[in-house]
């Protein structure tokens, strides 16, 4: 009796690892290759994997204009991903830095993405018009996007340059800045 349960549990952990290595299998190989990526497949449930100095993971989302945005389109430019919230007193601390590189490199091919984690459409609406900050901005009401990029507090931002690969993250204040004028200044 003994043999058996050990034999049993024997054949459900193998079960279970190759389950596990399947899954990993499957996300390294669509992680990167948006060729692969269908419709269907819905790859915002597919768990990026951000690491400094390697190409930004997939990113298309819908903008509250009804826009598409879709950062490996913005290939050549400079890009910001902002995971930020309107009742997230850090956040709105940032707004004014964000607002002044934003203003100072846009036209050097710097862009921003936000995306928001609000609840309320129409006071993020509100908060965005009234800071006026024109860049696209995402409305991550079911967290999705959040959870795909295993955001785990906020502000979270990512600094692309104009290949695509993440520089930074986590930059604040002046340092952002700074940053964003060096990758702006390289071709």
């Amino acid at each position: 009796m003994k043999r058996r349960w050990g034999m049993l549990i024997m054949v459900v952990a193998a079960g279970l690892v190759g389950s596990a290595l399947g899954v990993t299998l499957g996300i390294l190989l669509l992680q990167g290759n948006e060729d692969w990526v269908s419709e269907e497949t819905e790859p915002a449930k597919i768990e990026a994997i951000v690491e400094l100095n390697q190409p930004f993971p997939f990113l298309r989302v819908i903008d509250l204009n009804g826009k598409t945005v879709d950062v490996a389109a913005l290939k050549g430019k400079v890009v910001l991903v902002d995971f930020w919230a309107t009742w997230c007193g850090p956040c709105v601390g940032e707004v004014p830095h964000l607002l002044d590189a934003y203003k100072q490199h846009h036209d050097q091919g710097f862009e921003i993405v936000g995306i928001s984690l609000d609840k309320d459409k129409e006071s993020l609406l509100g908060f965005i018009e009234k800071n006026g900050m024109t860049w696209p901005q995402y409305l991550d009401e079911d967290r999705s996007v959040r959870d795909r990029f295993q955001v785990r507090g906020i502000p979270t931002m990512y600094l692309l340059d104009r290949e695509g690969v993440l520089r930074h993250v986590g930059l604040r204040g002046k340092s952002l800045g700074m940053a964003v004028a060096e990758l702006c200044s390289q071709p």
